[in-house]
C-alpha cells in the first residue's frame, strides 16, 4: 500500500506495507545494547499518541534503530537524541537532505521530537531493506529513565 503524504516542505510517497513488513521482522537483538539507546527504547514506551500515531502512519516501530545517537545532556538535565529512520518510498517534492541544513528548515514537530527527510545522503542503510529508500531524521530531548547511570 503507497501514501502520499505532505509534511511541512515535504511531500513523500511511502511503501508502508514494504516499510511495516521490514519492522514486524527486524529482530531487536541485532541492535545496539548500550544504556543510551536501552533509554531510547524505554522512553518509546512513553511516547505520546500523537507521536506513535506518527511512526505507525509511516510504518515504523520506533524502539528498532536505523540509528539513534546521544549527544549529551540538556541543560535540564534530558538527553539530547539525533538520529534516523529507514523507510521504503521517495520524496517527490522538499529538500532531499537535512544534515547541514537543520536549522533552516521547516521541520515537522511533536513533542520533544523535529523531524525531516533525507533521501540524498542515506546512512546505515540495512543490505536487505526495500529501495527506493527515504531517511526519516530526527532530533528529541528525552529524560533519563533507567535505573542505571548514564555511560
Amino acid at each position: 500500500m503507497t501514501k502520499r503524504i505532505v509534511i511541512t516542505d515535504w511531500e513523500i510517497e511511502v511503501d508502508y506495507s514494504k516499510t511495516k513488513e521490514y519492522y514486524s521482522n527486524h529482530k531487536i537483538d541485532d541492535d545496539c545494547t548500550c544504556t543510551s539507546c536501552m533509554n531510547y527504547r524505554f522512553n518509546c514506551k512513553q511516547f505520546s499518541n500523537e507521536l506513535l500515531e506518527f511512526f505507525e502512519g509511516l510504518g515504523i516501530d520506533p524502539s528498532k534503530e536505523g540509528e539513534f545517537m546521544d549527544f549529551g545532556v540538556s541543560k535540564e538535565g534530558s538527553v539530547i537524541y539525533m538520529g534516523f529512520y529507514h523507510l521504503v518510498g521517495r520524496i517527490l517534492d522538499g529538500p532531499d537532505y537535512v544534515d547541514d541544513k537543520w536549522e533552516e528548515l521547516n521541520l515537522f514537530k511533536i513533542n520533544e521530537f523535529e523531524f525531516g527527510f533525507s533521501s540524498l545522503e542515506l546512512r546505515c542503510v540495512p543490505d536487505d531493506f526495500p529501495d527506493p529508500v527515504i531517511q526519516l531524521e530526527f532530533k528529541a530531548i528525552l529524560p533519563w529513565l533507567l535505573e542505571v547511570p548514564r555511560e
